[in-house]
């Protein structure tokens, strides 16, 4: 799998700059995991989806709402099997559909 990260580190240095002036100090890590949960409706649409989801995220950590707030941080744990999502509705997010659930009763 291709790696903004890895495979253009300059590239990647400017992008997560421009992610901190929208969400603050947030490191490398978190930065990649959040972006690498979003889904678009297009390929075309995801640089837009990408951003849409940041400025949400940075709205949402000054917003005071604990909800709006768990959200991002949940986003932010690499190993958290969820997509994120941005329709006409918002932002929301869902169990990726690749995630393996066991119920146990």
């Amino acid at each position: 799998m291709a790696s903004l990260r890895k495979d253009n580190p300059a590239l990647w240095a400017e992008f997560t700059a421009h992610i901190r002036d929208v969400v603050g100090d947030w490191t490398d890590d978190q930065i990649a995991a959040v972006a690498s949960k979003v889904r678009a409706r297009s390929p075309g649409a995801l640089m837009d989806s990408i951003a849409e989801v940041f400025v949400y995220c940075g709205a949402a950590l000054k917003s005071g709402d604990e909800e709006a707030i768990a959200a991002v941080e949940l986003w932010q744990i690499k190993e958290m099997p969820i997509e994120i999502m941005v329709d006409e509705s918002g932002v929301s997010h869902r169990l990726s559909p690749d995630a393996k659930v066991e119920i146990v009763q």
